[in-house]
């Protein structure tokens, strides 16, 4: 049982990071809104860092507070 597991593990992840390349190669360029408060700011640069280092990507960070934003990305489909 513990080795089916094992097998049923190693399956999983393997189908996983066989998609990575699929997700990197449309990446580009993103613009990200840095909100105005602690958490939000936190998360969009922990964002920015994964999506640069991990994916190759080129991330702009705008600052950005919650309705104007979420207003823009309704109207616009965008942050800016």
């Amino acid at each position: 049982m513990k080795i089916k597991k094992i097998i049923l593990s190693a399956l999983v992840i393997l189908g996983f990071t066989s998609f990575s390349g699929i997700a990197n190669a449309g990446c580009g360029k993103l613009v990200i809104a840095e909100q105005n408060w602690a958490s939000a700011e936190l998360m969009a640069n922990v964002d920015k860092i994964i999506l640069e280092k991990g994916y190759g990507c080129e991330v702009e960070l705008i600052p950005g507070a919650t309705m104007p934003t979420f207003t823009s990305m309704d109207e616009k489909g965008s942050q800016t």
